[in-house]
């Protein structure tokens, strides 16, 4: 019956650090109420079971003087996963330990989708970089972060925040 979260959930994120936030109690009902109590809050101030942030950020020589070389522009990602990790389980009937496993597989795989995205289109911002000259550089790479978020705002109108993926616990 003893189940190990870690292994379930990190292989979902290769590119990406998972922070946990410990939850506790022995009923599904224990469970929901600690993850709605503790669970990350986005930027809306809204509260969730688990959220992925992501950074892109960029730099090349000459940022802030005249030549600069966008060629030589590097841009890198920074991606964390706050989730939940229910601590203490031992009391909880096999069932709700299956129920849990199921719920943070499908949790995992929705915020995979978040993370993954940046992996795969992250180099967007050099691409708008590289495209631009040393005046308009820098908005361009603002300017390409608006389809990555906007991305992360479609995926979860669309899986109603993964809860069409199975990411509903209860």
């Amino acid at each position: 019956m003893i189940i190990n979260q870690l292994q379930l959930v990190n292989p979902y994120f290769p590119n990406a650090t998972v922070l946990y936030y410990d939850i506790t109690g022995s009923t599904a009902e224990d469970l929901r109420s600690q993850m709605d109590f503790l669970g990350p809050i986005d930027d809306n101030g809204k509260r969730y079971d688990a959220l992925t942030r992501w950074y892109i950020r960029w730099c090349w020589p000459g940022f802030s003087q005249s030549p600069c070389e966008l060629d030589k522009a590097t841009v890198w990602y920074e991606i964390k996963v706050i989730f939940p990790c229910w601590v203490q389980f031992k009391d909880a009937s096999p069932k709700l330990v299956a129920q849990w496993e199921e719920y943070i597989v499908a949790l995992a795989e929705h915020e995979n989708g978040h993370a993954d995205y940046i992996v795969k289109n992250y180099q967007s911002v050099a691409i708008a970089i590289m495209n631009a000259n040393c005046l308009t550089a820098e908005s361009a790479a603002q300017a390409a972060l608006v389809p990555l978020r906007k991305h992360d705002d479609e995926y979860d109108a669309i899986t109603d925040h993964g809860r069409t993926q199975g990411a509903r616990f209860p």
